[in-house]
């Protein structure tokens, strides 16, 4: 298992949540994981739904990429780290506490669908 931070704009929470593989990456975001941001200073990486926009899921801003909302839950994962399991893969313990992720999103207030 690894720390991620989990972002979900429906409730406007951003928590620590823990992961193990792919999977729980694809149930984290509601579906296929889309990079949307990677830290690199820290080999973390920001994924979101890849459908997010076109399944018309709930936006939201990050400050980084604000020229564009994401749309839907996103996950935070520490880098990937390779190793002798079915995936091939699995991901550090992220570095950012909650409270910086939480600094970088930025909820939009409604959403007219």
């Amino acid at each position: 298992m690894s720390r991620a931070i989990s972002i979900d704009p429906d409730r406007q929470i951003v928590e620590a949540v823990e992961v193990n593989g792919l999977e729980d990456l694809h149930r984290a975001v509601g579906g296929y994981i889309e990079v949307a941001f990677v830290f690199g200073s820290r080999d973390e990486v920001l994924y979101v739904n890849e459908e997010g926009m076109l399944q018309r899921l709930t936006p939201w801003r990050f400050y980084w990429r604000d020229d564009q909302p994401l749309f839907g839950r996103g996950i935070v994962v520490g880098k990937e780290i390779e190793d002798n399991s079915v995936e091939g893969f699995h991901n550090a313990d992220v570095v950012a506490s909650v409270e910086d992720i939480r600094r970088l999103v930025r909820w939009i207030k409604s959403h007219t669908g």
